[in-house]
């Protein structure tokens, strides 16, 4: 989902942009990946790659990690002779959620699932042993191409649901795949380092759910709060993971609020 905006957005700013299939390039196979950066000689790598199931990775750690952390050694030492930036998506996931108030780039991490363990340490990789990077950590992204929670939603109304549970008791900042995708472009150019780039705005998931029945003008189904442990899922979640996006706004701009990217996602 968020790969083919990133294409689509770096194509239309001119750039010359190269997406490569698995079969071509992947990153747990380091000939592979050295492969394909021999050939292409890339000036930045945007590594966005990896496993995003979150619960799937709860049973899978392993191939998890393999994907998430540990391609990263094979992504620098691919790069190490031609040295171009390398910018590298983590998450929200990497904090625990005990906060009530957004965490900032260099706050404690303490990831309570695989995936945003897996994150974390992919990012520690990367701040180790190399040194052209930016890490940016965004949030509950919503986009064309792949499956996401507004999409869900839709679904399930348009499928006649005339009840859905959506738990209250987990906040974050909804990001459009387009607004990340136009500021990762700003942020080539910036000094090197961890960014938080989300939308403008805090909400819960079923504060979310009621604003996307209500642009879309769904009038049928009735939109019903439930805690966390009442929807039990495999891996935990924080309850709290909206992230302060003050490192990007110093540097560049602040990013719509995410009620208004919304719009612009349903409406297109």
């Amino acid at each position: 989902m968020l790969g083919q905006e990133i294409y689509r957005q770096f194509n239309l700013e001119g750039h010359q942009v190269v997406r490569t299939p698995k079969q071509e390039c992947d990153i747990t196979d380091l000939s592979s990946l050295k492969a394909a950066i021999e050939k292409y000689k890339p000036e930045v790598v945007i590594h966005s790659a990896g496993i995003t199931n979150v619960d799937q990775v709860e049973d899978e750690p392993l191939q998890a990690y393999n994907v998430n952390s540990l391609s990263m050694y094979n992504l620098i030492d691919s790069v190490r002779e031609l040295q171009p930036i390398i910018v590298f998506i983590s998450t929200d996931y990497v904090f625990d959620g005990h906060s009530n108030i957004p965490y900032r780039e260099n706050d404690d991490r303490k990831p309570i699932n695989v995936y945003g363990r897996s994150k974390m340490l992919a990012e520690d990789i990367l701040k180790s042993n190399y040194e052209k990077y930016y890490i940016v950590r965004t949030s509950w992204l919503f986009g064309k191409g792949g499956k996401c929670f507004p999409d869900t939603i839709v679904k399930n109304i348009l499928g006649d649901a005339k009840i859905l549970n959506v738990v209250d008791d987990q906040w974050g900042s909804p990001t459009y795949t387009v607004d990340l995708s136009e500021s990762l472009l700003e942020l080539i150019g910036c000094p090197y380092g961890t960014y938080h780039i989300t939308n403008t705005g805090i909400t819960s998931w079923y504060e979310f759910a009621k604003l996307i029945a209500e642009v879309k003008q769904f009038k049928h189904s009735e939109i019903c709060p439930v805690s966390s442990e009442k929807y039990p899922t495999r891996a935990r979640r924080p309850k709290y993971s909206a992230l302060d996006n003050s490192n990007l706004i110093r540097n560049k701009r602040q990013l719509r609020h995410f009620s208004e990217a919304l719009h612009s996602f349903l409406i297109e």
